[in-house]
Parts: C-alpha cells; structure tokens; sequence
C-alpha cells in the first residue's frame, strides 16, 4: 500500500482500486474521518500542504513539485496575480524564525522538527539567512527559501506557528481560479459527477476526465500516478496514527478481501523495493519478513530469538497461533523471549539467568514449583 505503482501497471487495475476508494468513503467514512481528512474542494485543507492546498493536484511531469514552484514562471505569474507571493513568503519569514529561534541550541535532531516544515539539516542555512536578512540586505534567494518554507508548511502537523488569518479562506479561493484558469479543470463538475457515479455503483471516470494530460486533479474519479496506493485510496490528509488508525486500517482490509481487491495488491507488494538492508521498512516489517522467509523454508527445527519483539499485538498473537496450533507435534522450536504470556504454548521452559539455568520444566511444573519463573509470572 505504500508503493508509488508504475501508470503502466495502475491502467488494468484502476477501476479496483479507485473501488477501494469508494469502501473508504462510502460504508467506512464515518469511521476513518476521525483519522482521514478527505480532500473537498471547498475547504482549506489543515492536514495538507499549503502547496497541496493551492493546487489541488498533481502534476505527471513532476512541474508542479514543491522544489519547483519557485522556478515556475506560470506559477509564480499566478501567485502574484492572486496576492499570495508577500504573505507566503512572510509566513515563511514566521515560521523560519520561531523554528531557529526554539532548535538553534538544541542541534539537527528530526526529533525536534517534526512540528515544523523545517529540516533539521536546514537549521544553519535558515540560520544564517536570518541573519544576512536582519541586515537589510534581503536577497532575491532568501525569499525563494522562505516561499519554499511556506508551502511544505502542514497547519494541523506543523504546530510551531498557527495560519494567519485569512489565509486560508485566500488559498481557497485562489485554488479554484488555479484549477479552472491555468488546468482547465471544473473542480466542482467532477465532485458532482462522481457523486452521481457512485449512486449508480459505477466507477468509470467521466470522458471530461479520460483523455491524457499531465495534470490530475485531486479529483474522486482520478487515480493520482505520483502518490502510493495507501493515499490514493484514503484520499486525504492523515489527521493522526493511531492504535485506532490501524484497526481502521484493518476493517478497511477485511472490506477490500469481501469485494475480492486483494490479491493484485499483494502481487504488487511483492514488489515492493526494500532499500539497502531493509532501510525503508520499519523494525516490525523486517521480522515480518525474516519470520516469512524461516516458515517458507519449513524447516523441522527453528530458533527464534526475540522474533515478535518489534511486532504489534496482532501481529504478534498470530505468530503464537502457528506455534501453539500448526506447528505443535510438528516442529522443533527453540526461543527466546521476555513475554511471559507466551510460555504456556512451549512443552518445555528454561529459565536463565546471567548465562545460568535456574530451573526448567512445563509451564504447570514451574507455577506448582513457586520458584524464579514463578515469582517472574506474578510480577507481571
């Protein structure tokens, strides 16, 4: 879900994936709008960008990415003609000189910046742009760098400064003088049709909306060729990750497998390019992936070494599953762990201590006894 997926490979799968979409705002709405804030046309979007918010959309040719904007002579025209140019790039003023102002002693920790649009890396260049900027001598690059601030600029992440007033309602309006202006795009005709289209349970795109073009709107009917599976089908800005974020994410699988969507996404997963060493997946995927890759080998005897320290409860109990159900009389399974709820499912426990046994025994044997494991059963 988190693959940005080749258009090639998108074109066959559109339609089910963009019923995917349709799960997520039709019979789940209610539930993932506490999680999800989803694009609407008419409101200023707290949990987007303000690039986001202006443009509404992607371009396929990568014109309209962030880095770019500053360069683009039809954008930049437009943010000029719409009076968003001085109060942007004061708003990144604001936000560079709070941020340097609360992080400059504490150092390039991302720990620290995650309530800015501000890199850590960048603290020093903002540093000194301050600076130079104190002295009256702005230049034509310091508003650049502070125009670039202003739209990765997230209003309902990036707590260090609140929107100026009016701004947002001034971003909206201008978002659809863009789309219609400059994209040729009638934002609200497409809003309109998809309601239409999802009435009578169809999902083919208006024809308005077919033909190619390098511009896509955030429009219900449209798959977004730029963004990963996972933002297509939610279709929004996340709010926050949550332990109910992920049962969310869970009921909204359970939709996807009853409507039968499931397993290309998992053919595509597959896919999935891993990074070197595994550094684009977290700590839990890897042992998902190495538990995987020892079961697949079903091997007669295997060890497990703290193998679900990483993994979440669920993820976790079905591993214990296999070893109390599948794997019981069938093979040998030496492991390590810390999680006591675990131990009744093992026919026999060796408790350790400093690289000696204390006692061994079945988990009955050990609790009967009242010793080490005992008393290690009750502190928990």
């Amino acid at each position: 879900f988190n693959m940005i997926i080749p258009k090639e490979r998108v074109m066959p799968l559109k339609e089910k994936f963009l019923h995917m979409r349709r799960i997520i705002q039709g019979e789940l709405a209610d539930q993932f709008a506490k999680i999800i804030e989803f694009y609407d046309p008419h409101h200023f979007l707290n949990y987007c960008s303000l690039r986001d918010n202006i443009i509404f959309g992607d371009s396929l040719t990568g014109d309209y990415d962030t880095g770019k904007l500053p360069e683009n002579k039809v954008f930049m025209n437009f943010i000029r003609d719409n009076g968003l140019e001085q109060p942007l790039t004061e708003l990144g003023y604001a936000i560079a000189l709070r941020t340097v102002n609360l992080l400059k002693d504490i150092g390039e920790d991302e720990f620290f910046f995650q309530g800015s649009p501000m890199k850590a890396d960048q603290l020093s260049m903002f540093t000194k742009l301050l600076d130079e900027w104190k002295s009256d001598k702005p230049l034509q690059r310091h508003q650049k760098d502070l125009f670039l601030l202003a739209l990765r600029y997230i209003p309902g992440r990036h707590t260090i400064i609140d929107l100026p007033k009016g701004l947002g309602e001034k971003i909206v309006a201008a978002r659809h003088r863009f789309l219609k202006e400059i994209m040729g795009v009638d934002i609200d005709a497409c809003f309109e049709s998809a309601s239409q289209l999802r009435e009578h349970g169809s999902l083919v795109p208006l024809q308005l909306f077919v033909e190619e073009k390098n511009f896509v709107a955030f429009c219900p009917t449209e798959y977004l060729y730029r963004h990963s599976l996972k933002d297509n089908i939610l279709f929004g800005g996340t709010i926050k990750e949550t332990p109910e974020a992920e049962r969310l994410y869970i009921a909204a699988i359970e939709a996807f497998s009853r409507e039968g969507l499931l397993d290309e996404v998992l053919e595509i997963g597959l896919d999935f390019e891993v990074g070197s060493k595994g550094d684009r997946l977290s700590g839990g995927q890897k042992q998902k992936v190495a538990i995987a890759r020892a079961l697949l080998k079903d091997t007669p005897i295997l060890i497990m070494d703290e193998a679900t320290a990483s993994l979440d409860n669920q993820s976790q109990a079905m591993i214990q599953k296999l070893v109390e159900i599948r794997f019981k009389g069938n093979k040998t399974i030496i492991a390590v762990i810390h999680r006591l709820d675990m131990t009744p499912a093992y026919d026999r426990i060796i408790v350790l201590k400093a690289g000696t046994i204390l006692e061994q025994g079945t988990y009955d044997e050990l609790m009967a006894r009242k010793g080490a494991f005992y008393e290690l059963v009750q502190k928990h």
